[in-house]
């Protein structure tokens, strides 16, 4: 819930900034605004339909596109600040909170860059399962080609998966820890053990 707030916000907002756009019209808007207050709508939709992309660059845009939005609100607003509307003020008001939304969304990539905060849902990463295979896959080559011994290997393989504790798998990540049974890079015993870490969680 709290990782879909900025997404919330801009919703409500949009609904507030069309509701506040029928208000305008009906109470009098002036028709010379009316192009820019057709445009400003277009782009919030589309602002609201980008932020539900799955591709990265798309949402970030839809974002953008929210806090703009606000831009062109403040300079609709100096433009006819004389003119006294309140649905023009409710159609302001929707803008803010899009803004508003967009920013926190920006602040949080941003604290995650940092690493402030954790970036996304608080699943496993798949690079991370990914290159934690990897690495016991390297381990076991080498320990075959006699570069480590079997203690050191068995150190090694200790390490990586007392600090792994199962705690970044899912039960997706089963069948590739299957695979390193029948590569015999970890045991049964420890397969099971990483299974029962999975399911106990």
């Amino acid at each position: 819930m709290k990782k879909e707030l900025n997404k919330i916000l801009i919703i409500l907002g949009f609904i507030v900034a069309v509701v506040g756009a029928c208000l305008a019209v009906l109470l009098g808007y002036p028709p010379v605004l009316m192009s820019a207050t057709t445009v400003s709508n277009i782009a919030a939709l589309l602002a609201v339909t980008f932020i539900f992309a799955s591709n990265s660059i798309i949402k970030n845009i839809g974002y953008t596109l929210s806090i703009l939005l606000i831009i062109d609100s403040l300079k609709a607003l100096v433009l006819n600040s004389t003119y006294d509307n309140i649905g023009f003020l409710v159609y302001y008001i929707g803008f803010i909170v899009m803004a508003v939304g967009a920013i926190i969304y920006f602040v949080v990539k941003l604290l995650a860059f940092f690493g402030f905060v954790k970036n996304g849902s608080t699943k496993p990463s798949e690079n991370y399962n990914k290159n934690l295979l990897d690495e016991l896959m390297r381990y076991k080559e080498m320990q075959q080609e006699k570069v480590l011994t079997e203690e050191e290997f068995s150190e090694l393989k200790e390490k990586i998966l007392e600090n792994n504790a199962a705690k970044t798998n899912s039960i997706d990540d089963l069948k590739k820890w299957k695979k390193l049974v029948d590569q015999q890079v970890i045991t049964e015993e420890e397969f099971s053990k990483i299974k029962s870490d999975i399911f106990n969680k």
